[in-house]
């Protein structure tokens, strides 16, 4: 019985997740609906390659645990539609625009950009098909990403900052592991905050 129960419960959650990862679904709410025009003109739409990227594809990582809190965070998104109607109307959207650009920015930014690589990779880009703007950002980005994996997978990070004079007093790092980790309250952020946006942070004189 536990596992016919458990069996349903999976197969209606999967079944909720995918419903609710359509682009009709994420249109069916008239706040959407600036956006979605706007998401029409774009190369995400329509372009040479017959290649369209819906919503979830953008805004819904796909790993388990990161889908999922998504799909909590979209909570919000409830709230403001049946409560406050925050963006209920064009006027209400082009005030707020900034935020909620920004707010997607942060989200990306926090998590490397994890949707875009879903579909994108430095592997498959043709620099010289790229205008020259685009391709040196990328051929950058890939090196930068390339040095950084290898200072990671070869210790050499590790080695500098353990010896480095003004990370060396940190480590090892095995003598936190007993340590009283708690997280300090503070009532005047709103649960949305990024708290990885360093305008946020304390800084300690």
């Amino acid at each position: 019985m536990l596992a016919l129960s458990l069996l349903i419960f999976a197969g209606t959650s999967i079944y909720a997740i995918k419903a609710t990862s359509t682009t009709e679904f994420c249109v069916s709410c008239h706040e959407r609906d600036i956006p979605f025009e706007e998401y029409q003109s774009s190369h995400h739409f329509i372009n040479r390659e017959g290649i369209r990227a819906g919503c979830a594809d953008c805004h819904i990582p796909q790993s388990p645990t990161r889908m999922l809190w998504a799909k909590i965070m979209a909570g919000k998104d409830l709230y403001h539609h049946f409560i406050t109607g925050k963006i209920d109307t064009g006027e209400k959207f082009e005030e707020h625009r900034q935020e909620l650009a920004e707010m997607v920015w942060h989200k990306m930014e926090s998590q490397a950009s994890e949707t875009c690589r879903s579909c994108h990779s430095f592997e498959a880009m043709d620099f010289y098909a790229q205008s020259e703007g685009a391709a040196k950002m990328h051929q950058m980005a890939k090196r930068v990403e390339e040095g950084l994996q290898f200072l990671l997978s070869s210790g050499a990070l590790q080695d500098f900052l353990t010896n480095h004079p003004v990370t060396s007093a940190a480590f090892p790092l095995e003598k936190y592991q007993n340590s009283i980790k708690f997280d300090l309250h503070n009532p005047d952020l709103s649960p949305e905050t990024e708290q990885l946006d360093a305008k946020f942070w304390l800084a300690l004189d």
